[in-house]
């Protein structure tokens, strides 16, 4: 779109098996494009990753789909000094030349026994921070690659998957930490917000965003 009258400058469309809605007023999710000022980015979950430039010229495309998961995509890639990292579901990570869409590495996390989820087994993205890239698992992990060859430098228990707790949001990183919240309100968890260090994966802070005695009438009647 022009960005000071709205107006269609290109559209493109990519062949995919249509799915059936989910909700009467609701498609999938899908991830919103992304650009590095030389390429446009997209990611379609029955398909893969798509490279255009920046009038519409297709300039590579990377099979990566499709993927079996029924509320869609959350996660945008995201380009850092050439670089692009991408997740999918059930916590891969994938880091592309974003030039050329080669890719470097496939990080695919070993998933403990028990995973806990309400709404798909999707992955939101990473952050980048100096020479490692941070993901939160479906697990309820946090952990830290290095950028270079997708390899695990450390490993962190967030909390008990068998509570309820799981991760899908894409944590940011901030003056040397990592945060994180947790996902799991469906299914009765106490609600948090953490800090781990960048560089050895340890607790810096907690801070819980509900009463440790949350229990009320309507949870007693739910």
């Amino acid at each position: 779109l022009d960005r000071k009258t709205g107006r269609v400058e290109w559209q493109r469309e990519v062949p995919r098996q249509h799915r059936g809605r989910i909700e009467n007023v609701n498609d999938p999710a899908s991830p919103s494009p992304v650009t590095d000022g030389s390429n446009v980015y997209a990611f379609f979950q029955e398909f893969g990753l798509i490279a255009y430039s920046v009038d519409g010229r297709e300039k590579w495309r990377l099979p990566l789909g499709p993927f079996n998961v029924f509320y869609g995509f959350g996660a945008s890639p995201i380009v850092v000094d050439g670089v692009m990292y991408v997740t999918t579901s059930f916590s891969h990570v994938y880091a592309l030349n974003a030039k050329t869409g080669e890719m470097y590495w496939h990080y695919k996390h070993k998933m403990g026994p028990v995973t806990t989820y309400c709404c798909g087994p999707n992955n939101r993205g990473v952050a980048i921070y100096k020479d490692k890239v941070y993901m939160g698992t479906l697990d309820s992990k946090l952990v830290a690659l290095d950028a270079k060859t997708g390899s695990l430098v450390w490993q962190t228990d967030i909390a008990e998957p068998e509570l309820g707790y799981s991760e899908t949001m894409a944590p940011p990183a901030v003056n040397g930490k990592i945060l994180i919240g947790t996902n799991g309100g469906e299914y009765g968890i106490r609600g948090f917000v953490r800090a781990y260090d960048a560089e050895t994966g340890k607790l810096v802070w907690n801070f819980d965003t509900i009463p440790e005695n949350s229990v009320g009438v309507w949870a007693t009647h739910d």
